[in-house]
């Protein structure tokens, strides 16, 4: 993922409300930025996660505990 291109990343903290409204002002205040962002955040999606995939790495994992690793 990268900041700004095809998502908008949070800093790590308990309460992150401020930044949260900060990134939703952001967004609404340039909407197409927020369309080109989404969209490229969709595409990163489609590319790196499928339920085939998912399924592969379930797969892996429980033949790795059958096999007692």
């Amino acid at each position: 993922l990268v900041d700004g291109k095809n998502c908008l990343l949070l800093s790590d903290g308990e309460s992150c409300t401020g930044e949260i409204a900060e990134k939703l002002r952001f967004l609404m205040d340039f909407p197409g930025t927020a369309r080109a962002i989404g969209s490229a955040g969709r595409e990163f999606a489609r590319e790196h996660f499928s339920w085939e995939k998912s399924a592969k790495g379930l797969k892996a994992f429980y033949a790795a505990i059958l096999a007692g690793k």
